[in-house]
């Protein structure tokens, strides 16, 4: 069961709830932000059209494609692309106008929004339940970079999208506190509010925006209990390269709290810089992810001063570099997640794309969208546990919690094959855990 009662809501949070929630700044900020996601509609669409939504029909077929499948596929998705690109980018520009209005009226490098659920509240002793869930979000590129489909794409022969698919199987899960990532677009986040605000409380998204030419942090939050003390830490830029090197990634930390406003727990939620290639890091991500793991265990330290610590995220390194990492012997991670389990299953079908894509003759290609230029031959990953949930071992709050597990659900995804029903080309993590009282 997640913990407990249903009740009115928490005074100290209410009052946050109208600081954050229903300023004219807010409203305006939400505003910006909207327009800015319809101005950037075009270029999503017309990527998602000519790149996945055509070529889908010829790959849908239940069975791994051959190379000269995936060549006559990419051939025929060529025609008008060139145009509606050009048309589609004079209206992005606007969009990244209108997102640079926007971050210049936050006072918080996120956005706020409260649910239409009543609040729970944590409890110690009582079972609790958090999902943590990268969504492969990336509009116009869930097939090249995900093997999926669009986000807003209608599943075969039903009138559901994966993204309401995604809605329904969080739904099924209810757990009390929900981090998801690869949330690229503000289309998406609000329709995520949408489906979910009448299950939850608390939604904090669209967080890490200093860039209106590169994406955020593209993590989106959800709770059902008070939020105390959010805060997002943009990740430093010398700990990010190749295509993160601009991009708003960062550390989003906040308490859960009891009926009485006082933190139960704090939870991490963060998404680390990723390897062009899963299988075969370069030295120099490998790096960057070990300071970028490094600053995360300085804020649990500090943190656990107070609470029990649990960070949940796509880190992006699999249990070897996680083992590696100096700072890992703070952390209990993945307990009860067996070996041989994981949580991305490789990318052969994409990068079985691109290569076929490169492979086709210039006149043909150049009218294709192409991805992003970090495809080669032979770059295909075998699987990895990338995604972990982990408590902090501190030495501050000894015995902070009293049991940890972790599971994994899995959402139909095949690395070998295009499947229009996968949910995603992560599984789910759900963690369950019980906060001890506090002694004395």
């Amino acid at each position: 069961m997640s913990a407990a009662s249903t009740v009115t809501r928490n005074p100290v949070n209410t009052a946050s709830q109208a600081r954050v929630g229903s300023t004219y700044s807010h409203k305006a900020k939400h505003l910006a932000y909207l327009l800015a996601a319809h101005a950037n509609e075009p270029i999503c669409s017309t990527l998602e059209n000519f790149w996945a939504n055509k070529t889908v029909q010829f790959l849908d077929t239940g069975n791994a494609p051959s190379n000269k499948e995936l060549s006559e596929a990419l051939s025929k998705v060529s025609l008008k692309f060139p145009i509606q690109l050009i048309f589609s980018l004079m209206i992005a520009s606007v969009g990244v106008a209108l997102r640079w209005i926007a971050s210049s009226l936050e006072k918080e490098p996120f956005t706020y929004f409260a649910g239409e659920a009543e609040e729970k509240f944590a409890q110690r002793n009582t079972s609790i339940k958090s999902v943590d869930f990268n969504i492969c979000g990336v509009r116009g590129f869930t097939l090249t970079d995900g093997g999926v489909a669009p986000i807003h794409n209608k599943f075969k022969g039903t009138d559901q999208t994966r993204i309401q698919a995604i809605i329904a199987k969080l739904k099924e899960e209810n757990a009390d506190v929900i981090s998801l990532y690869e949330c690229f677009d503000y289309k998406t986040a609000m329709e995520l509010y949408e489906g979910l605000k009448g299950d939850y409380a608390h939604f904090y998204f669209n967080m890490g925006n200093k860039n209106p030419f590169a994406p955020n942090s593209t993590i989106f939050v959800a709770s059902k209990f008070p939020v105390k003390n959010p805060k997002f830490e943009y990740l430093k830029d010398e700990t990010l390269t190749e295509r993160a090197k601009k991009s708003g990634k960062g550390i989003f930390t906040f308490d859960l709290c009891d009926k009485e406003g006082n933190p139960v727990f704090t939870k991490i939620s963060t998404h680390l810089q990723h390897s062009e290639i899963p299988g075969k890091p370069t030295g120099d991500e490998i790096a960057k992810r070990k300071k970028q793991v490094e600053r995360i265990t300085e804020i649990a330290e500090e943190a656990a001063k107070n609470n029990p610590v649990i960070l949940g995220g796509d880190l992006n390194l699999d249990r070897e570099e996680w083992n590696q990492q100096p700072a890992s012997k703070n952390w209990d991670c993945n307990p009860s997640l067996e070996a041989g389990t994981y949580s991305w299953k490789g990318d052969k079908f994409s990068t079985d794309l691109m290569q076929a894509y490169f492979e086709l003759p210039w006149w043909k290609k150049i009218f294709c969208p192409p991805s992003f230029l970090y495809y080669h031959r032979d770059m295909a990953s075998n699987a990895q546990q990338l995604d972990h949930i982990a408590s902090y071992q501190s030495q501050s709050l000894p015995n902070g919690l009293r049991s940890l597990s972790i599971s994994m659900k899995e959402v139909g995804f095949d690395p070998n094959r295009y499947q229009s029903d996968a949910l995603s080309d992560h599984a789910m993590m759900v963690g369950r855990f019980v906060v001890a009282n506090r002694e004395g």
